[in-house]
């Protein structure tokens, strides 16, 4: 990594680390008269290789009323996306995209020049058609400090994000990163330095926010510091997440937003009998405890369809070789097999009940 970048990082961290003194400043209570957003709510989804199962896609979507979808894009020939997209337009919708490269890509970004190219020609290829419609946010990479699920290391991060945003520049649209996965606020600070060196800052910084490893969406994170300082640092999901928009604010970014978050069925075995009746009770506890803290402009559960963590069964019972919150490619299994689980029935009732409310 160049040592502009590398001091760009420590600086950032300091910096940040210093403002907040160690995010004691930042409350773990929620917030009182909090108004939750409109568009607050937004699910993971994937195209389906056949027609009925499109179909399906898109009748869950008109179920869950309004609520806002993202969706992955790779490389035209490994799936291509663009014709469900077009459905997901057409239908009214305004969804994230998020510019996916093959881990094979990825891994050489920040050296080869023909890695570099075919990016280059890939999100100008998806600009040129999506961003003239106005209502396509582009979020850029997946997970760059999971190194094995997205072949990312910070150079060609930083290189695939400044490459996209010189091709963003003759079109009005948003950009949208870094997609840092978990918990890792310093991963996310060092990130930003790098996209703010290579192009400049998102303009909607992203984080997957997900806290199942601390088992309930309330609890306090002991694995930061050890147990020692669990109640002192006060991490819980309401703290995170106003520590993670108090990095993108200073980084300039508009808004902060929850890219994914879910459940899986072998951890809430450990805890429970009932997996499906605590998936649906974390559900509604994770979406309520983040909107009170007034620091996400949206979170996105995920994904719609799959196994073991899918709001639907898909009925394959089968682990996905890739992590789906770092590529969702496609929805696996015949719809024949397809069964809504109960957490699917509760963000249905959550999509009438809060977006636009009022918490007190």
């Amino acid at each position: 990594m160049p040592l502009t970048d590398t001091i760009a990082m420590i600086v950032a961290v300091l910096r940040h680390l210093a403002s907040t003194r160690w995010w004691n400043t930042l409350s773990a209570k929620p917030s009182l008269e909090i108004a939750v957003p409109e568009d607050f709510l937004g699910i993971n989804v994937a195209d389906h290789p056949s027609v009925e199962g499109r179909a399906y896609v898109m009748d869950a979507l008109a179920e869950l009323e309004g609520i806002q979808p993202r969706l992955d894009c790779c490389y035209f020939e490994v799936y291509d996306v663009r014709p469900f997209l077009r459905s997901l337009l057409a239908a009214g919708y305004k969804p994230i995209l998020r510019l996916v490269q093959p881990v094979s890509e990825a891994q050489i970004m920040a050296k080869d020049a023909g890695a570099q190219e075919r990016w280059s020609r890939f999100v100008d290829a998806v600009f040129s058609e999506f961003a003239t419609d106005g209502n396509v946010v582009f979020e850029i990479g997946s997970t760059p400090n999971r190194k094995k699920w997205s072949g990312y290391r910070y150079p060609d991060y930083s290189k695939a994000w400044g490459l996209a945003s010189q091709a963003a520049e003759k079109y009005a649209l948003i950009l949208a990163g870094p997609n840092v996965s978990d918990f890792e606020p310093l991963h996310s600070l060092g990130l930003l330095a790098c996209m703010r060196r290579h192009g400049g800052g998102p303009s909607w910084h992203t984080v997957n926010l997900f806290v199942e490893r601390v088992r309930e969406p309330e609890a306090l994170d002991h694995r930061v510091l050890g147990r020692l300082f669990e109640k002192p640092l006060a991490l819980n999901l309401i703290k995170k997440a106003r520590l993670f928009e108090s990095i993108g604010k200073q980084f300039g970014a508009l808004q902060t937003v929850c890219t994914h978050t879910c459940w899986h069925d072998t951890r809430l075995a450990r805890w429970t009998d009932d997996v499906e009746g605590k998936r649906r009770d974390y559900l509604v506890r994770y979406l309520l405890l983040a909107a009170s803290s007034g620091a996400l402009s949206r979170v996105y559960w995920g994904p719609l369809i799959g196994s073991p963590e899918g709001l639907i069964d898909d009925g394959t019972g089968a682990i996905p070789e890739e992590e789906r919150v770092a590529i969702y490619a496609r929805c696996d299994g015949a719809v024949t097999s397809y069964e809504k689980r109960q957490a699917f029935t509760a963000l249905i009732y959550l999509s009438q009940i809060l977006p636009g409310a009022k918490l007190t």
